[in-house]
Parts: C-alpha cells; structure tokens; sequence
C-alpha cells in the first residue's frame, strides 16, 4: 500500500497511517466538537478533516522552531481563528522519492509567524514550499478532503 501513498504499516504489519490519520503520535492532534481526539500526518491534513467530516474542531500543533503552541479552531462552516492570530502553515517538500509521509508530512507545519518559517527554510536550504495563511491552509486541506466520505 505505501505506493498509493494511503494506508502504511510497519515492520510488524501494524497500521501506523491512514491519510489523513495517524495511528502514532504527530505533532498534530485534532479534537473534534464532539470530542474525538487524533493525530494527522500533517498541518494541511489536520485542518482539513473536520471538514471531511462535516464537524468543527480544535487542532493542536507548535511551531518546530520555538516550540510556542498554537491552536487552531475551525468551525463547521470552515472558518478558522488561530492563537497565536499570525500563525502560518509553511508547506516545505524535500527532493527525491518515495511516499508523502516521508518526503512531505513530516515537513508540512504551522508555524508561529512568517517569520519563524521563513527562518525554518533558511535553516534548511534543501527545502521548499510556500507559507500559507491559516485561511489559506483550511482551504487545501478542505480541497484534498471534504467530500471524500461521500
């Protein structure tokens, strides 16, 4: 399965993802309205499944660099209000092969401020992406995902 990049499993053959899950601790936790609580893969995954779902939710995240946490609330109509209010989702890629949830997941992260991913990519030279707004961040992770269980 790991060439379609969708469920994975480890050297034991237990399930360590299913997209947008993770079935190991991230550094991405989504709480559902309803109380549901889970690791993603990403910073676009979490803030895309409530809307997979049909929900609002609470992720919370911290910024790779200062370790300042942030929250990110989204309410069932998408809209989403972050604390701290200039956190950003820097969307970095390394180079070469292989699935997602090695070459992109691992980099894809909200961040305090532009500033902070900015110097995150100074510090690693071999990585690009853009740094999205947190609007603009609910918007992938919502293209990638709503509708999906329909």
């Amino acid at each position: 399965m790991v060439e379609f990049d969708l469920i994975q499993r480890d050297t034991a053959g237990m399930i360590t993802c299913a997209y947008p899950f993770s079935a190991v601790p991230t550094n991405h936790v989504v709480t559902l309205d309803n109380g549901v609580r889970f690791y993603s893969m990403c910073a676009v995954d979490a803030l895309g499944v409530p809307a997979m779902l049909g929900t609002g939710g609470v992720i919370s995240t911290s910024d790779p660099i200062s370790d300042v946490s942030i929250a990110i609330a989204i309410d069932a109509a998408g809209d989403a209000h972050s604390d701290p209010s200039g956190a950003v989702v820097l969307c970095a890629v390394a180079n070469g092969s292989g699935p997602l949830s090695s070459l992109c997941c691992p980099l894809v992260n909200t961040f305090e401020s532009e500033a902070s991913a900015a110097a995150f990519l100074e510090m690693h030279p071999e990585l690009q992406g853009p740094i999205l707004t947190i609007p603009d961040a609910v918007a992938c992770g919502e293209a990638v995902f709503r509708g999906v269980l329909s």
